[in-house]
């Protein structure tokens, strides 16, 4: 019967994790960046509203994850704020990287990239979520470590690239996914909706799933 309360609970928890950051995605992400920036003013312009974004994702996934950290014995009150810390500091990192790339690869060339009548655009989506999604798990960890049963650098090295890889496989996937259904929905706003919730949803499974690895050898007590 133990056995069965503990199978059970893990599942719980990883059910809970993984509506939590859908629902954060769903929510967060409610703006998309078009498909091509023309101008660095452009560019510019968007990114406070990126980031602000980013920061509502954190935010509210971070309350249900929060949730259910405390149900499992680690209580950290600030969650929500220091995913919404990271989301949006890897909004900054992944559209920094997103444009100095091919930024100097055009530069190499001779050309302005984004430049006045250079008729250049590039299209920093989904490439900032990923490039940038390190430093979610980056800034999480400091206050997640304390609460689980082990520490140490490969742990930190395991939710750190864990989650990272969580969100590159959820906008890989949810890409696939979006070409093969959801071009079939009418309503663009439901669509919009549905995408977003299925790559949160794919993001948690994964990040879930290295949390419940995480915290193993306390539930084998």
């Amino acid at each position: 019967m133990i056995g069965v309360a503990e199978s059970r609970e893990k599942v719980g928890t990883w059910l809970g994790w993984i509506a939590s950051t859908a629902l954060g995605w769903a929510v967060g992400f409610a703006y998309t960046m078009p498909t091509t920036v023309a101008s660095v003013s452009h560019l510019v312009r968007l990114v406070p509203l990126l980031v602000a974004n980013g920061a509502l994702v954190g935010f509210v996934s971070g309350i249900g994850q929060g949730a259910i950290l405390r149900k499992r014995g680690c209580r950290i009150n600030s969650w929500p704020w220091v995913s919404a810390l990271g989301h949006s500091i890897a909004v900054c990192v992944g559209l920094a990287i997103a444009f100095v790339v091919p930024w100097l690869a055009f530069r190499a060339r001779g050309v302005a990239l984004l430049g006045e009548g250079s008729g250049y655009s590039f299209n920093p989506t989904p490439a900032y979520l990923v490039l940038g999604a390190f430093v979610i798990g980056t800034t999480q960890w400091p206050v997640l470590r304390h609460h689980l049963p082990m520490q140490g650098a490969r742990r930190a090295a395991l939710w750190i690239v864990g989650a990272w890889a969580a969100i590159g496989l959820a906008v890989l996937l949810g890409g696939l996914v979006r070409g093969l259904v959801m071009d079939a929905i009418a309503s663009t706003a439901l669509r919009g909706i549905l995408e977003r919730a299925l790559a949160g949803s794919l993001a948690g499974i994964g990040s879930g799933g290295v949390l419940l690895i995480l915290l193993k050898p306390r539930d084998s007590h």
